[in-house]
């Protein structure tokens, strides 16, 4: 195939050996494209997690540290059976089995978070509504955004006990 071009100074077409750019056919398949297939995107994270387990277990069978802090992924797996299951006519952990514990976690954070949009749009409206009170709240919301959470969880915490 033959590809005519035109020449700056005469005007005229040539042909030309070499396509244009703008014209020349998309490239095909690659191995390029491998990245991108289905096996490879579940390849790649399945594969690191394999690795991070490989390497928990080795670090914690050289005795580096302690198995109260890298314990071995055995007594993990079997921790995680007790809690999740009846043994010996007791119930997982404290009475409670891991899903049971798990549902109150998120029925309490559910309810916090909800309790906190409902008290920051109502106090937000009225700060915007009411100069007074925007002036006597606004330098307390403004410490309080500045401070750490690991400051105001554990006034939370004291609150909560009665």
């Amino acid at each position: 195939m033959t590809i005519t071009t035109e020449t700056p100074a005469t005007g005229a077409q040539s042909p030309s050996a070499e396509p244009d750019s703008a014209t020349a056919a998309p490239p095909g398949p690659t191995r390029r494209s491998l990245p991108y297939r289905a096996g490879y995107a579940v390849a790649v994270p399945l594969a690191s997690v394999l690795v991070f387990a490989g390497l928990w277990q080795l670090a914690a069978s050289s005795g580096l540290w302690s198995t109260t802090f890298v314990p071995p992924l055995g007594s993990i797996w079997r921790a995680f059976v007790e809690v999740s299951t009846t043994h010996d006519g007791v119930r997982g952990y404290g009475g409670y089995l891991l899903s049971e514990h798990l549902y109150m976690t998120v029925r309490r954070v559910f309810f916090g978070v909800t309790a906190g949009v409902v008290v920051g749009v109502a106090l937000g409206t009225l700060m915007g509504l009411v100069g007074w009170l925007r002036r006597l709240v606004e330098p307390w919301l403004t410490f309080l955004r500045g401070a750490a959470a690991r400051l105001l969880l554990p006034a939370g915490h004291l609150a909560g006990h009665r």
